[in-house]
């Protein structure tokens, strides 16, 4: 019936067309995909650095907090407590960046949980009691500026 109408001639070039139009459409939804997939992923890695420079934030002011080795508190068991108390902060912190880590791939949480190069550097202005803490809080935040250093890779 339709061939009665239109010769093979005519049926033919409106399928070349239909062809034409499918292979345009084709290619403008790659692009337009492309630019979406490229706008989703900008968006992700500017969350996770946010998430990265709150986290290191925090654990500058842990830094700054740490108990000092010249604070000379009369009470010992005080002073001690403020060295636990401090301490225990530590943890939590490591613990928290931890968890939201978790949301990150794994390769970050890797080389964020990842203590090998932890070295026993002196410092002078840390209480000895909490050093040891206060090595591990440097090493995080070396394994952070780390993984903020390599975005691509890493968030």
């Amino acid at each position: 019936m339709l061939s009665e109408t239109y010769g093979r001639y005519e049926i033919s070039m409106w399928v070349m067309e239909l062809l034409i139009l499918l292979l345009v459409g084709y290619e403008v939804w790659e692009t337009v995909w492309g630019k979406i997939k490229a706008n989703r992923r900008a968006r992700q890695v500017k969350q996770r650095s946010d998430t990265i420079f709150l986290l290191m934030g925090a654990a500058l002011e842990l830094m700054s907090a740490a108990p000092s080795k010249w604070a000379h508190e009369p009470d010992l068991n005080k002073a001690r407590e403020e060295h636990l108390k401090w301490c225990e902060s530590v943890k939590v912190w490591v613990l928290q960046a931890g968890n939201k880590l978790r949301e990150f791939p794994a390769t970050a949480t890797g080389v964020f949980m990842d203590d090998s190069t932890v070295t026993s550097a002196d410092y002078s202005d840390v209480h000895p009691h909490v050093h040891r803490f206060y090595v591990l809080l440097n090493r995080k935040m070396a394994n952070l500026r780390a993984i903020a250093d390599k975005p691509e890779r890493y968030l």
